[in-house]
């Protein structure tokens, strides 16, 4: 380990290394690299995510370029990170990074255990080269709760139909898929909620969100009665019914399932409601 001493040492007056810059060179690279990166917190937007890099302090100024590897693929993508912390104090990096950008090996490699990292470049006119390993639940996610609507939005119900012992109809949901390549919705499974009252539920297999933002069925059999009371006065007005999307969705990611949270707001057209069958 290059301890602040043997730092001292390598640079001394009259230290007969001290003069091959190939030494202090190698002693700066075991330095930067034995510190690991301790943090990792992550922003995400709808195209991009921000992620908030956390290292013991390091000799060095400037700015950090380079290239990024997960899983020990040998696919890497660039990265330029501003420094966000003072000189001396623990390093912080912040950089944006495109999903679309992500390699399609790196999904190949997922692990829902945690991931693998190398991060490489210059910090400044200083190389660096940081590898380690994280777990998930050590990287804070900022906006936790609200990450699912920027990719779903729940667009509101159809009734397909309309039967006094049980209706049905289509919950109409955008999808977007920030990925270079199609993800995979396994199954889901999922409810319809109006004004509180849980009116309807459903669920799917095997649909595929291609890259870019696609429009999927989600159908659903409806208590056609408990529609009617979660309406009230908009079903005589022909007014609209607030109305969630809740359940769980099931991406399949290279043989892993990963379940994500399914909770979106939209509406129900109560002037759709119709009069049942009998």
């Amino acid at each position: 380990m290059a301890t602040p001493f043997l730092r001292r040492a390598l640079l001394a007056p009259g230290c007969a290394s001290c003069s091959l810059p190939g030494v202090i060179r190698f002693a700066l690279g075991l330095l930067f690299a034995i510190a690991s990166p301790l943090g990792l917190e992550v922003e995400p937007g709808r195209e991009t995510f921000a992620a908030t890099l956390r290292v013991p302090a390091v000799e060095a100024s400037g700015d950090f370029q380079g290239r990024l590897a997960l899983y020990g693929s040998r696919a890497e993508i660039p990265v330029a990170a501003v420094r966000i912390s003072r000189a001396g104090a623990p390093l912080a990096l912040r950089t944006t990074i495109r999903y679309a950008d992500i390699p399609a090996d790196w999904v190949t490699r997922f692990r829902a255990d945690g991931f693998d990292y190398r991060l490489r470049g210059t910090l400044g006119a200083t190389p660096v080269d940081w590898v380690g390993r994280l777990a998930w639940e050590e990287v804070p996610v900022t906006g936790n709760e609200t990450i699912i609507s920027k990719f779903l939005e729940f667009e509101g119900v159809d009734l397909t139909a309309v039967q006094a012992n049980g209706s049905r109809g289509v919950a109409r949901v955008r999808v977007t898929n920030p990925f270079a390549f199609p993800l995979q919705i396994a199954q889901s499974e999922y409810r319809i909620e109006a004004e509180g009252r849980p009116v309807g539920r459903g669920a799917t297999r095997a649909m595929v969100a291609r890259r870019g933002t696609t429009r999927l069925d989600f159908p659903i059999e409806i208590d056609h009665a408990q529609l009617i009371a979660a309406a009230g006065t908009a079903f005589v007005g022909g007014g609209t019914v607030d109305a969630r999307l809740r359940g769980m969705l099931t991406v399949r990611v290279a043989g892993h399932d990963v379940r994500v949270p399914l909770d979106v707001a939209g509406e129900i057209d109560a002037g759709s409601l119709g009069t049942p069958a009998d």
